[in-house]
């Protein structure tokens, strides 16, 4: 009978952490498609916008292509570990809308953007 119950609590314990592998990997490290739903071709990034994306699930898009006005922060002009460059940008009102609670919290209420490998060759990306 001993056997039987542990064997039982083996099985439930193997399928709960079974069931949050699945959770997180699908919540915070899995693949994602996204497609442009943008047509202009020059200045957007078409088919899925999370191609080379490392962890796309967490991300939650909440618009394809967008263009912004603003001024530069933080940008170091050398890659980070993982590829990408990234800086901070502190963005004029009719573009506030992209930024959310997250922004306010960790970057001072500025847009975060990082330019992954994947585009850092395209003729698409451009800061002017």
């Amino acid at each position: 009978m001993k056997r039987k119950t542990t064997i039982i609590i083996s099985i439930i314990v193997v399928s709960v952490f079974s069931v949050g592998g699945i959770y997180a990997y699908a919540k915070y490290f899995g693949p994602q498609t996204v497609m442009q739903t943008n047509p202009d071709k020059v200045n957007c990034r078409q088919g899925n916008v999370l191609d080379g994306v490392d962890r796309q699930a967490r991300f939650t898009v909440l618009s394809t292509c967008e263009k912004v006005i603003g001024i530069v922060h933080d940008m170091t002009r050398t890659k980070q570990d993982d590829g990408d460059y990234q800086f901070n940008l502190v963005i004029q009102e009719p573009y506030k809308k992209l930024l959310n609670q997250g922004n306010s919290n960790h970057v001072n209420g500025m847009l975060v953007i990082e330019i992954i490998p994947h585009d850092q060759h395209s003729s698409v990306d451009r800061l002017t």
